[in-house]
């Protein structure tokens, strides 16, 4: 393998994967520093994104130095609401990743087990593929488990039920196919147990895949947690869907939509979904390379 292969199987140095760090990394700093500034630099009564009110401007107002993105019908600076909004954001996309990733690693564990492990992997993932996740948090926030879907609930939820259907299928998958190459048969002479033969032999292969399907479950989840804001079925936290909803809702008060707050609040979901996105298919292309290269 000559060095600049090498070079190329580093996961970071995708540019995929570097632009889907840079963008998920600028909401990261915008959770971070948005309570700084209020504390420091940002007076709370004019930059609170709920009930600042910045009194020397009609508003809506057209961006300014002090407003880069303007205010809203009500007063509020958009910069701090999106800032307000990238919290929930990040928890429930990183919730879900983190519960994908695991849960699609359970599934791949069963699969590679006895025979009764098998069959309880093969039945959880069927049965989570016919429970489409979007569909299944939307029937559970319109009933009385809606109040209960803070963003870390709406994450795990999520994140299970997209772990456990297609990617526990692909990652049970995989782990058969390693499991029945010759070098498992080493690993077994050694006397190692079939729970540590999993995790030495086999997690190493998959959790490159598993972390781009937790990426993309993370993806989903924010997408589908802006819609369910959307619809007004989560109405337990500050989310940019809501802020969509509000901003079309006040059209019926004034007859006009005030297109900054519109466009600032569905571009950060977009922007930061694709970010996940980026990342998932940088490390998905890093993978192939990988194996590609890799002597065999």
């Amino acid at each position: 393998m000559n060095p600049r292969s090498q070079n190329e199987l580093r996961w970071w140095s995708d540019s995929f994967t570097r632009l889907g760090l840079v963008i998920v990394g600028l909401f990261v700093l915008m959770a971070i520093l948005q309570p700084l500034l209020l504390g420091s630099v940002w007076p709370s009564g004019v930059y609170d994104p709920n009930t600042g009110f910045d009194s020397e401007l009609l508003h809506p107002s057209a961006p300014t130095a002090a407003h880069l993105l303007g205010t809203d019908p009500l007063g509020r600076d958009v910069v701090s609401m999106i800032m307000e909004g990238s919290k929930p954001a990040l928890l429930v996309s990183t919730t879900a990743a983190f519960s994908s990733f695991v849960s699609a690693l359970a599934i791949a564990g069963l699969a590679v087990g006895r025979r009764p492990s098998r069959w309880t992997a093969w039945l959880a993932s069927n049965v989570a593929l016919m429970l489409p996740a979007p569909i299944v948090m939307a029937i559970l926030g319109v009933s009385v488990l809606g109040d209960l879907f803070t963003a870390p609930v709406f994450g795990l939820f999520f994140g299970l039920l997209t772990g456990m259907s297609t990617a526990g299928l692909v990652l049970g998958s995989r782990a058969a196919t390693v499991a029945a190459s010759g070098f498992m048969d080493s690993a077994e002479l050694a006397g190692a147990r079939p729970s540590r033969q999993f995790r030495t032999e086999i997690v190493p292969h998959l959790v490159p895949l598993a972390f781009v399907y937790a990426a993309l479950s993370a993806s989903a989840a924010l997408i589908t947690d802006g819609f369910l804001g959307f619809l007004g079925l989560v109405e337990n936290r500050y989310s940019w869907g809501i802020i969509v909803d509000f901003a079309l809702s006040f059209r019926n008060i004034s007859g006009t939509i005030p297109w900054l707050v519109l466009n600032a609040a569905s571009g950060a979901l977009s922007l930061l979904a694709l970010g996940l996105f980026l990342i998932a298919a940088g490390v998905r292309r890093w993978e192939a390379l990988k194996y590609r290269e890799s002597p065999r």
